[in-house]
């Protein structure tokens, strides 16, 4: 019983650090696509 309690609990968890991740990925990219962005103004001028 407590197996499974933990189990669920852990599913429940899931989730949330998932969100977290995907946010922390989608913040990299808007990131870095900023940086490439200032970076081809710099070039083109």
């Amino acid at each position: 019983l407590f197996f499974w309690w933990g189990y669920l609990r852990c599913v429940a968890t899931l989730p949330r650090m998932w969100n977290m991740f995907v946010q922390i990925v989608i913040d990299c990219w808007v990131h870095i696509s900023e940086i490439a962005v200032d970076v081809l103004h710099a070039t083109l001028g």
